[in-house]
Formats: structure tokens, sequence, C-alpha cells
């Protein structure tokens, strides 16, 4: 039988396969698989931002751009100079459009998660006897194991090596 559970890359991860170990699982029947979390391949960047965060940024930026056009426009009447009422208009628009942004999607609902969730990294297949799968999915789940299911083996370890001395006995 084999034996497949979920954990994430912590202590009680490492805990579960002493256990297994000290429990008679050889460690050849333990295989524990690290899962990546993020594609592999070269960076491609899509041009659309996924979070909140990012999204009412850009917001603010192009708020500053024109808060700071028309604050350098008036500066060039008032007393402190272009430079200055530029500055001044730019951090003022940046926060005024960065706030009306997150206010508008907090309202209309258009939250978008910060992150996407997070899945499972680490993957353990252990190969045990019918009567060892109790014992090896109770461990599982005592170290907070995320998931732990069963599959049928091609053969049990026991009957793959009694499989192995017939046909070896046979052929003498």
């Amino acid at each position: 039988m084999l034996v497949i559970g979920t954990f994430e890359h912590r202590v009680e991860l490492e805990q579960a396969l002493l256990q297994l170990e000290y429990q008679g699982v050889p460690q050849r029947c333990i295989l524990a698989v690290p899962m990546a979390v993020t594609p592999q391949g070269p960076f491609k960047y899509s041009g659309q931002p996924s979070d909140l965060s990012a999204k009412s940024f850009e917001v603010g930026m192009a708020c500053a751009t024109a808060f700071s056009v028309l604050g350098i426009s008036a500066g060039f009447v008032l007393e402190p100079g272009p430079i200055i009422c530029g500055i001044i208009a730019a951090v003022g628009g940046f926060f005024l459009g960065q706030g009306l942004y997150r206010k508008y999607t907090a309202s209309s609902g258009q939250l978008s998660p910060l992150r996407a969730p997070r899945l499972p990294e680490v993957t353990v297949i252990v190969r045990c006897s019918r009567q060892q799968v109790p014992q090896v999915a109770e461990v599982m789940w005592k170290h907070h194991a995320l998931t732990v299911g069963e599959a049928e083996d091609e053969g049990e370890p026991e009957e793959r090596e009694a499989g192995r001395h017939k046909s070896a006995g046979s052929g003498a």
C-alpha cells in the first residue's frame, strides 16, 4: 500500500519522518518530494498587477503626476515657486489618488487577495504493508499533515519479496 501525505515544510514533517522510521518503515520506502510553489520558467511580466497595493500605488503615481503638473503651473503665480508647489501637489495627489482607489475598491467589494493561497510544500509517499497503513496515517495526522490518502500498490513489499524468493527457488 502507498500512504501519501502533504505537509508544510516545518519541523513536524521531520518529526513524522523520524517516527515512521522508528516504527519500522525502512528509509528506502519513504519518499519526500518538495513541491514548487511558483513555476520555474523565465519571469514574464504580465503588465497586470495582481494585488490591491500594487494597483493603488499605480493610481497614486498617476494622480501625483497630474497634480504635480497643476502645482508647477500654479507655482509660477504663487509665492513658494514652481518646484515647491509641484512637490507639494505631487505628494498630495499621490495620497489622494491612492486613498480614493482603496476606498472605491473596498466599498464596491472588488478587493483582490494580496497573495494566492500557498500550496503544500512537501509530499510524502510511504510504501508499507496493509497492516501498517493505520499507524502510518495516524503518524501523519498527528504531525499536522494537510492531507493524507491511501492507494493500492502493485504488490505489498512482503509479497514482492516472497515472489522473488519463489522465482529464485523455482529456477534452480
